[in-house]
């Protein structure tokens, strides 16, 4: 916690005040197990505003936007926001170098596991919003009044959900490893006591999985990478139940107050998510939509999620199987 005397000023970024104690820590540590979790808020959205000296660099530098044909496109605030988003990572990195370059200095580097991941994806232009399953729209023009809000785009996008994640464990992780399985935030526990050589009592109930072993490089036959996700949405407009069922090579998203918003996605041809095959009649399509819809359904009994409740007393056909249906 940092914590400021009252009447003093402050002069410096969170993220570097942060590091700071975290480097302090480190150095009191060095000689014995310690575990050091770092949370800094950039680059979320709430943290662009930044003195102008750490701005400058960036005003002007090139930028690529996402998907610069989507119709009435914002493109200019895209383009500033990207570089403000650029201007914010450039302050994380620095500091995780500076985590880094401490681990060195302490000698700890080879017997350090360290790891850099997030909770959420983000959108910086990607379907023309900005932000991640409540992310604003960024257009001239809004597309479908009949459809979404005027302001947000509700959604669970790859964009939104995918999150960086970087492990180095030196002798242990081979440099370069690429885990092409699906995993989640909830593997992390299970994981993080594998690490460690903790072994949990037999009734000790969780939900995620051990995921080490692809770490290291092998092969586990029975990896699920099928997802669920869920993500509601208590406000109006955009009150919302959002459920998700996601393979390898299909994602289905339900929105269960407002149907005529569900979506379907062939991840291997469409990996941007961009062409809607919800209303696709073709056989195929329609026993996909068929199966991860009962996917979500039993996920959902499983968890004993009340909006099953709420939709059996208000929308019981809600958790029938879908049919085809019309734009």
């Amino acid at each position: 916690m940092v914590r400021a005397h009252h009447g003093q000023q402050c002069h410096s970024l969170m993220p570097d005040i942060l590091t700071d104690h975290a480097i302090q820590f480190i150095r009191r540590n060095k000689d014995r197990p310690f575990v050091l979790s770092m949370h800094f808020r950039v680059p979320h959205q709430g943290s662009w505003r930044v003195p102008e000296e750490e701005w400058r660099p960036f005003k002007n530098v090139p930028v690529r936007v996402p998907e610069p044909d989507y119709p009435n496109l914002d493109t200019e605030r895209v383009m500033i926001e990207l570089r403000r988003y650029m201007t914010v990572v450039h302050i994380l990195d620095r500091n995780v170098g500076r985590l880094l370059d401490t681990l060195d200095e302490s000698g700890l580097t080879e017997r350090t596991i360290v790891i850099l991941t997030s909770d959420h994806g983000f959108n910086i232009g990607h379907h023309a919003i900005t932000g991640k399953g409540n992310g604003d729209w960024r257009l001239t023009r809004q597309p479908r009044p009949d459809l979404w809000p005027d302001k947000e785009r509700p959604n669970l996008f790859d964009t939104s959900i995918r999150v960086p994640c970087l492990v180095r464990w030196p002798g242990v992780i081979k440099p370069g490893t690429v885990v092409e399985e699906t995993i989640t935030n909830l593997d992390w526990f299970a994981t993080l006591l594998a690490m460690a050589s903790v072994q949990p009592t037999a009734d000790w109930r969780h939900h995620g999985r051990n995921f080490l072993p692809l770490l290291s490089g092998q092969k586990i036959q029975d990896w699920d990478s099928t997802m669920y996700g869920e993500y509601s949405i208590h406000a109006d407009p955009l009150w919302d139940h959002m459920r998700m069922g996601r393979t390898p090579e299909w994602k289905l998203v339900r929105h269960f107050l407002r149907p005529k918003r569900d979506e379907l996605y062939h991840l291997p041809t469409d990996p941007g998510e961009t062409t809607n095959l919800i209303h696709d009649p073709s056989p195929e399509v329609r026993c996909v939509v068929k199966t991860l819809h009962a996917r979500i359904i039993r996920q959902m009994r499983e968890l004993n999620d009340p909006v099953i409740e709420l939709l059996e007393q208000e929308d019981p056909d809600s958790l029938r199987p879908l049919r085809t249906g019309s734009g």
